[in-house]
């Protein structure tokens, strides 16, 4: 069973990112545990807790998701729980539309991190907030402490 320290913890959760924004999915995989689920922690289409679960990915949904051009990841916040082996993170993606202004999507992230692969990852955010013409810059300050 792989051990990996905090720092390791995070920069695998970095690296898939990384591998997100390059759209290269042979290396995004590869951070995955072949049972990958990724859990978003609110309504959609008026059901609690939509589960995406790699092994059954007979859409591809992954390249799809890979294949998106000029997304960036904004992280402010980190944390690694050694003994759980679970990473924590605040960040906010943007992901340009080709009809219309980007997509900002700001939320927390909890990986769950097994044999040295992410097997499990908890999305925590607001939907409402998504074509909301919020920046990069707002959150940060509002992270930092200050206003928008």
């Amino acid at each position: 069973m792989t051990h990996l320290t905090a720092p390791q913890l995070i920069q695998l959760v970095l690296d898939s990112f990384e591998a997100e924004r390059t759209g290269n999915t042979k290396w995004g995989r590869e951070l995955m545990s072949p049972d990958f689920i990724k859990t978003s922690m609110q309504l959609y289409k008026g059901k609690p807790f939509h589960r995406f679960e790699l092994a059954n990915d007979t859409a591809n949904a992954v390249e799809n998701v890979y294949a998106v051009e000029g997304r960036e990841f904004h992280v402010w916040r980190s944390a690694a729980n050694e003994e759980t082996q679970t990473v924590f993170i605040e960040l906010a993606e943007v992901q340009p539309e080709q009809d219309g202004p980007h997509t900002l999507w700001i939320y927390s992230l909890v990986c769950d991190i097994k044999d040295g692969r992410i097997a499990h990852t908890r999305h925590y955010g607001d939907p409402a907030l998504l074509k909301s013409g919020l920046t990069p810059e707002h959150v940060r300050l509002v992270v930092e402490g200050g206003a928008v």
